[in-house]
């Protein structure tokens, strides 16, 4: 007999960017301190935490508006 998670609307938070980053950072450092010694690749998982980190910090840097001291 399988446990059926349920997600209700008010149980679900958005992510800021930051907080995504800091998440991808923390993965990573969870994965390598505990996997490695059980023979589990984290190349794989270090690639696409890396290039979320990344993709997170451009949409971040997207998003800014760089203002001028004369449009002031």
């Amino acid at each position: 007999m399988g446990v059926k998670a349920v997600e209700t609307k008010s149980a679900v938070t958005e992510a800021t960017l930051h907080q995504g980053m800091e998440m991808c950072k923390k993965l990573e450092r969870l994965y390598l301190q505990y996997a490695e010694g059980e023979g589990l690749e984290a190349s794989h998982l270090q690639c696409h935490l890396q290039w979320l980190q990344a993709h997170l910090r451009k949409v971040k840097l997207d998003s800014l508006v760089q203002i001028t001291y004369s449009s002031l």
